[in-house]
This record gives C-alpha cells, structure tokens and sequence, in this order.
C-alpha cells in the first residue's frame, strides 16, 4: 500500500474498514448533519445515493485534487444514476 497514492490509499483504508455508508437523504432535511456524518468517516466518506447506488463522498482537500485528477474515478452522477439523468434530461427540457 506505501506505493498507492494518498488519497488511494485512504480510499482502500475506507473500503477496508467495513464501514456503513451515509444513506443521502434527497429532501435535504438536514444536510449540516449528514455532512458531518459524512466527515466523521476521514477525507474520504462511503455515502450511498438514490437507487442504492454506492459513492465515495471526498471532504479532504488531498483526497480530492488526487481523486478529481484520476481517470479512474468518475465524477458524473449521470453514468450511475437514474434518478440523476431524469433530472438533467428534464432541466435540458425547460
């Protein structure tokens, strides 16, 4: 693992540790909450989204300028998701 990258590396510490993820409440009835929640976990968070999809939520700063700089992490919602498309499609629409 020392020759994985930072933000890998915490991302296979995360996956690893068995940890449940934070299950998105799309109301958004209390973010501020979930948010933290989601940072409890470290600079990398399991969150799971609509449909049961599963993500990586990334609040550390390290964690993200490698993950956003991978071409191994998608970072379009759309590929993955449903419910996502449906509300893209429908704001292209208006």
């Amino acid at each position: 693992m020392a020759d994985l990258p930072v933000g890998l590396r915490t991302l296979k510490d995360v996956a690893m540790q068995n940890i449940c993820p934070v299950v998105i409440d799309h109301a958004g009835t209390d973010i501020h909450a979930e948010g933290e929640r989601i940072r409890e976990q470290g600079p990398v968070g399991l969150v799971e989204l609509s449909e049961g999809v599963r993500a990586w939520s990334i609040t550390g700063f390290e964690a993200g300028k490698e993950a956003l700089s991978d071409q191994r992490f998608s970072k379009d919602a759309r590929q993955h998701c449903k419910h996502a498309r449906r509300q893209t499609e429908a704001a292209l629409r208006k």
